[in-house]
């Protein structure tokens, strides 16, 4: 296809983006929000993982009871 063609279609075509260009506040901004929130999905898995690993210990800590089938 013509670039004319692509155009009138909406496709950009300008490629003149150089790669030395520092990227803008906003794209840091949301970069920092972004590790942010995955700290605090870490933070969130970790207690997740303790209580599990606490309920376990505590449930291997009490006796088992068997209770004994009831005759008829």
């Amino acid at each position: 296809m013509e670039s004319s063609a692509l155009s009138d279609l909406g496709v950009v075509l300008s490629s003149s983006r150089s790669p030395d260009l520092a990227p803008e506040p906003e794209a840091n901004l949301a970069a920092s929000e972004r590790e942010s929130r995955q700290r605090l999905w870490w933070f969130l898995l970790l207690a997740l993982l303790a209580l599990l690993a606490a309920e376990t210990w505590i449930a291997n800590q009490t006796p088992a009871t068997t209770g004994t089938p009831a005759q008829a």
